[in-house]
């Protein structure tokens, strides 16, 4: 007797990706093993439900959501963004969060790419020398010095702050813009008053431009400086940095005077050029 097996497939339910990601308007980063609001997009999703930077959030998830699962306490930035990217534009979001200790609930109409890239800002004039520096945060980072914590806004308040922002896969980046900021900070190593940073602010070609590629380009360099991985608004391109300061092509650099004033952002200048823009920043008399 012949015994004839048959096999049935079992199709298990899937996250089904939506035509068009629905859009927050919020930039995520971590505070130790805090989920926070860095970034808020004005006139988003977001700035409308009240979110404001600084809130911790504890949970997100569609208004309709029936999985308990996907309603529990995020662990982290990625996973938000991550639940954050199946609610579909015109669906609302559902919040919680804790600011100030207190704990509260908030809703959101997600929205689309397009609507959130117009409310951005991407593609503003650069900002001019003179106007006070926006924030700048990092998602991920990497230290050499042995720091338990990155360079931050507040912790180099009264400082001069080197910002060299690149991107991984950028040659551009590897031939001009680390030599230049390399020379700078071995000519500033035991200077107190004076913080460099890499800024890897990725705008396009995000298979190519990693983490990881970043962070061994900048020490393949010889740079000892912090490497940062900028943050980013949820479903939006290009990272952070591009929105706020504007840069219009990396390697760009960025210097902010210990008044939190711009002081330079344009191309990464030569050597000797950007010496004598950190001289004057410093306030120090040119050696003869």
């Amino acid at each position: 007797m012949r015994t004839t097996l048959v096999l049935f497939l079992l199709a298990l339910p899937c996250a089904t990706q939506p035509k068009l990601p629905g859009i927050l308007g919020v930039a995520l980063g971590s505070d130790g093993k805090r989920v926070v609001v860095r970034s808020v997009l004005k006139k988003s999703p977001a700035a409308k439900a009240g979110l404001k930077p600084g809130d911790q959030l504890i949970t997100v998830y569609a208004k309709d959501e029936q999985d308990a699962a996907k309603k529990l306490p995020i662990r982290d930035a990625k996973e938000a963004r991550y639940r954050l990217y199946y609610i579909a534009p015109g669906k609302h979001a559902v919040m919680t969060i804790v600011r100030g200790g207190k704990t509260k609930h908030l809703t959101a109409k997600m929205t689309d790419w397009k609507s959130a890239t117009k409310a951005s800002g991407y593609g503003s004039k650069t900002i001019p020398a003179g106007r006070r520096a926006p924030d700048w945060w990092a998602e991920k980072w990497d230290l050499v010095d042995g720091a338990p914590l990155p360079p931050t806004p507040d912790s180099t308040k009264g400082k001069v702050v080197v910002l060299f922002v690149f991107q991984a896969r950028c040659p551009s980046c590897k031939s001009r813009g680390f030599p230049v900021h390399v020379a700078m900070e071995k000519d500033h190593a035991d200077d107190g008053e004076i913080v460099f940073v890499n800024m890897h602010a990725v705008a396009e070609a995000h298979r190519v431009n990693t983490w990881d590629a970043a962070v061994a380009v900048a020490r393949r360099a010889g740079s000892k400086a912090a490497v940062l991985e900028d943050i980013t608004i949820d479903g939006l391109a290009a990272s952070e940095t591009w929105r706020t300061f504007h840069p219009k092509w990396s390697p760009w650099s960025i210097v902010i005077g210990k008044d939190g004033k711009i002081l330079y952002n344009g191309d990464t200048p030569r050597k000797k050029d950007l010496r004598e823009i950190l001289r004057k920043a410093l306030g120090r008399k040119r050696k003869k």
